[in-house]
């Protein structure tokens, strides 16, 4: 197996383990996630160094447009999911959007992205 389906494997994996843990331990999941309230630049830190070290992998074999498509099908699975709780995610919304200095990093990594993409698909 090669590195993208070591990280193939691994999501899935992981994902049968989340909805295994959340089915029928819901504390536990509760709990593991409360451990990180708080500690914003820790996940933060760990979630992009996660990122760029699939990204590494994920660049050598695809280009930014194959990456950029799969990202629109991911964002998609993901808002099915958060539709089922909207009335949580606008006020969710809201208060990111009050605290947007919060939000500089993924403006602009998802800044990065698009002008990647676009560059890519008319340069």
């Amino acid at each position: 197996m090669g590195p993208i389906e070591i990280m193939a494997f691994a999501f899935a994996i992981m994902i049968i383990l989340k909805l295994l843990v959340v089915l029928f331990h819901p504390k536990s999941a509760l709990k593991a996630s409360g451990a990180f309230v708080g500690k914003n630049a820790l996940m933060q830190f760990i979630f992009l160094a996660l990122a760029v070290w699939t990204g590494y992998y994920i660049f050598q074999y695809f280009t930014i447009v194959d990456v950029a498509a799969i990202m629109l099908f991911t964002t998609f699975l993901m808002a099915v999911a958060f539709a089922a709780y909207w009335e949580l995610v606008v006020p969710l919304r809201k208060k990111a959007f009050q605290n947007r200095h919060r939000m500089w990093l993924s403006v602009i990594i998802w800044l990065f992205l698009a002008v990647w993409t676009l560059y890519a698909l008319f340069v």
